[in-house]
C-alpha cells in the first residue's frame, strides 16, 4: 500500500521521518523547516494515521514494513 507522505523535493542527502503510535508526519514540521535548506526531508504517515487510509484488519509489524518498502520504492528511495 502506498502511504501518504511529505517530501520537500530537494536533491541530496535524505532524512526520513516515521512517527510513533497515535501520531502523523506533521509532528515533524519544525524539523522539516530546520533541515530544508540542506536536506531532502520525507515524512510518512503510517497506515491508519494522518492522511493514510486505514483498510481495517490487523496491522502487524510486517504489514507496516511492507507498506514502508512499497512507499519508499514509489518515492524512488
Amino acid at each position: 500500500m502506498i502511504l501518504s507522505y511529505y517530501d520537500n523535493g530537494k536533491n541530496g542527502d535524505t532524512v526520513l521521518f516515521i512517527h510513533g503510535t497515535a501520531s502523523a508526519n506533521d509532528v515533524w514540521e519544525k524539523q522539516y523547516k530546520i533541515l530544508k535548506p540542506n536536506y531532502r526531508t520525507i515524512g510518512i504517515d503510517l497506515r491508519g494515521h494522518g492522511k493514510s487510509i486505514n483498510p481495517g484488519g490487523i496491522c502487524t509489524t510486517d504489514v507496516h514494513m511492507n507498506d514502508l518498502k512499497e512507499t519508499l520504492e514509489h518515492i524512488g528511495i
